[in-house]
């Protein structure tokens, strides 16, 4: 039996097979070691749900029983408050520096990651902040209050009162004189072509520039589209080529089929009539009385190999394996029986299998003709799209106008 060949996946199937053992000896070795103590989980809400086997001298029983999470000690919740308080005062700011001097929307989270406390909010006086911590609009600058944060734990319970100070925002006020100041440019040039955008407001040099919208990011969709292309698109193109091959072949088949079917009925054997056909053809395409075919040219292949000392058995099997279409093969298959064994029905056979042809190709023309009226269903739903925009945008900009 030969070797399997060396492949770059062997050290990953290596790999996988030995970390596959590896976790399956450790459940092996855990679940044969006896144990005394499981471990709980860090909060209290994380309970476990555990099934073991118990063993005594009589036997084993299988149980199953909840382990509750972990509950902090009250001298364990005061050790972390410290921490806990300064962690708390850092998400409520924000971006803000102090709360003797916010400026901007604050936090009010219900948890902090890697704390138990639960935090409920009471603010004096109401009204300064949203739900969402943001600082309502109409309120009369500076404004100070008290935010009173309410933890509780299983039991626990205790209040932080922090005080604060809103005061006006730089940003907002800076805010406002830029659009003022744009204001006041466009009204100083309506009579002009283009708006001046201001350069400077309260002594700051400011540059505008267009937002970027989601729609200028939809050109990069078409790279990995165009890398396709660019490393799948010669096999593509040769799948595409081998098609239109193979529709020149159907297309050119009856007629080669019948054309040899008459050469027999007229008393030429089947190389003989492949050789008046091919000198023809070459005649034809030297005048230029015809366009080349591939199904031609193949025959023409197959005269040469068979002029070269290629027995004719394997010439006429050559060039049905070229071809690689089950009614060349057919042809094919009815010369290469008339060399092995005779038939005096040969010329009727291949003109029975050229009616076939014919057929098919009629076939094969009617579906043609409706794949392009099946294609031709989108540009004309186009153009009625066309038209449509055509009517209605003077419609619709008339009914603008009242």
């Amino acid at each position: 039996m030969k070797e399997s060949a060396k492949h770059k996946y062997k050290p990953i199937a290596l790999l996988i097979a030995l970390l596959a053992l590896a976790a399956f000896a450790k459940g092996v070795l855990t679940s044969s070691v006896p144990q005394s103590r499981i471990k709980r989980g860090k909060e209290a809400e994380d309970d476990r749900q555990i099934v073991m086997l118990a063993k005594t001298k009589e036997g084993e029983e299988e149980i199953s029983f909840t382990v509750s999470g972990r509950k902090y000690s009250e001298n364990e919740l005061d050790r972390i408050r410290e921490d806990f308080d300064k962690e708390l005062e850092a998400a409520i700011l924000g971006e803000n520096k102090s709360f003797s001097e916010i400026t901007s929307s604050v936090r009010l989270p219900d948890t902090l990651p890697d704390y138990p406390f639960e935090i409920e909010y009471d603010m004096i006086p109401d009204g300064v902040f949203s739900l969402r911590g943001e600082i309502e609009e109409g309120l009369a600058f500076p404004v100070s209050g008290e935010l009173h944060a309410k933890i509780t734990y299983d039991g626990y319970r205790s209040e932080r009162v922090i005080p604060f100070t809103v005061v006006s925002s730089e940003e907002k006020l800076f805010t406002k004189d830029l659009l003022e100041a744009i204001k006041k440019a466009d009204e100083e040039s309506l009579e002009e072509d283009y708006f001046i955008l201001p350069k400077e407001v309260d002594g700051r040099e400011v540059s505008f520039q267009t937002k970027r919208k989601l729609s200028d990011f939809i050109p990069l969709l078409f790279i990995p589209i165009a890398g396709v292309i660019f490393f799948r698109g010669g096999e593509i193109d040769r799948m595409e080529k081998n098609k239109k091959r193979k529709m020149q072949f159907k297309e050119a088949y009856p007629e080669l089929a019948m054309n040899i079917s008459m050469l027999i009925q007229a008393g030429f054997t089947p190389r003989g009539s492949l050789e008046r056909i091919g000198k023809k053809y070459l005649s034809q395409c030297a005048r230029q009385d015809r366009r080349t075919n591939p199904l031609y040219d193949e025959v023409i292949v197959t005269l040469r190999e068979m002029g070269s000392g290629v027995p004719e058995k394997s010439a006429y099997e050559k060039f049905a394996n070229r071809c690689n279409l089950p009614e060349i093969s057919r042809l094919c298959s009815l010369m290469i029986r008339n060399i092995k064994r005779g038939s005096e029905n040969l010329g009727a056979e291949i003109r029975a299998e050229g009616q076939r042809a014919v057929t098919a190709k009629r076939e094969l023309i009617r579906k043609k003709a409706e794949t392009a009226s099946t294609k031709l269903l989108f540009p004309m739903m186009l153009f009625l799209l066309v038209v449509m925009v055509m009517i209605l945008y003077p419609a619709f900009q008339s009914f603008s106008s009242f």
